[in-house]
């Protein structure tokens, strides 16, 4: 995993969606 692409991939979904709990799916996502 390439966390720094994740880390922006992140970011633009929050700023996307103005929602941080997209970034915390996303996280919960990639745990699993």
């Amino acid at each position: 995993m390439n966390s720094t692409w994740f880390s922006k991939f992140a970011s633009y979904l929050s700023t996307m969606t103005g929602r941080p709990a997209t970034f915390v799916v996303a996280v919960a996502f990639v745990i699993v």
